[in-house]
């Protein structure tokens, strides 16, 4: 494998004379997770990497790392950021991209940018999705000037350990594993992010879910991935009844199951119908993503 300095093959130059766009794909996973850390040290919300982290990022979010790109200081001999690219059929995804404090506002940015969408289109896509978080301001310039449009709120949720006094006990709960998760959520209505998407979810692995129906008829379920310490990835459907009445009966009994995880659910549309009952099993919003499309064709 390729080391840190992302060996000595030629590059393409990028607008600056200084700046080389590298692709990602010559450096080890162990070189790209320094060169995240390093660029995103100072990030309105911190989200350090581990190598382990990393190598599933890459591969639960389909990161095309031929695709994805590194900038590189050719004076220096240094890296300056990091930008990667999903691809799936139609889609792409641009994520992970920093640049290190020091080279801010001298292009890299804009360079690593207009090479992911050079890759997106190159690979036949039609829409390209970014992330951002809702205050960070130079990001949000930064793709509009490429031509992003906000399409969406997303809000980063987190509930801490508490455990339930009260549990609705009048559901039949069935308990399912990772098989009969990924069956539900081919049924699910909502209009998930890249992250939340039933590929990720499928990809990340270890789902379990709940089902539960009420003597009225209501029913639904709930799909959701567990840790030692740490409950994620939830996605509510109601199929039949009152969304609030149904998501907050599930996640009472979620929660009651797994008293000591903290819980993590992320892109949550604030016109979720689920969201007032998460609001009154005590979750918060961490942090507020917006989400911008880009048509290409």
């Amino acid at each position: 494998m390729p080391d840190a300095r992302g060996g000595s093959e030629p590059s393409i130059r990028a607008a600056s004379s200084r700046v080389e766009l590298r692709s990602a794909s010559r450096f080890d996973v162990d070189a790209l997770t320094r060169i995240y850390n390093l660029a995103r040290v100072d990030y309105l919300v911190p989200m350090p990497m581990s190598p382990g982290k990393m190598r599933d990022y890459l591969y639960v979010y389909d990161i095309d790392l031929p695709r994805s790109c590194v900038a590189w200081d050719s004076a220096l001999d240094r890296p300056l950021g990091l930008a990667m690219l999903g691809l799936r059929g139609e889609r792409a995804w641009i994520t992970r991209v920093g640049v290190m404090p020091e080279a801010r506002h001298a292009g890299a940015g804009g360079a690593m940018v207009s090479r992911l969408l050079d890759g997106a289109h190159g690979a036949g896509c039609r829409w390209v999705i970014i992330e951002v978080i809702r205050e960070n301001g130079p990001a949000r310039r930064l793709f509009g000037r490429h031509g992003f449009e906000p399409s969406r709120e997303l809000l980063v949720t987190r509930r801490p350990p508490k455990p339930l006094d009260i549990v609705d006990h009048g559901a039949v709960i069935e308990v399912l594993g990772n098989r009969e998760a990924l069956a539900l959520l081919e049924r699910r209505s909502d209009q998930p992010s890249w992250a939340t998407d039933t590929r990720s979810m499928a990809r990340a692995g270890n789902l379990a879910a709940l089902r539960a129906e009420w003597p009225d008829g209501s029913r639904g379920w709930l799909v959701y991935a567990s840790s030692a310490w740490t409950l994620s990835r939830i996605v509510i459907e109601t199929e039949c009844g009152d969304p609030e009445r149904v998501g907050r009966g599930l996640l009472q009994q979620l929660h009651w199951r797994y008293p000591l995880q903290d819980s993590v659910c992320e892109n949550v549309s604030p016109h979720d119908p689920h969201w007032p009952a998460m609001q009154a099993l005590g979750y918060l919003v961490s942090f507020v993503r917006v989400e911008m499309l880009l048509r290409l064709r």
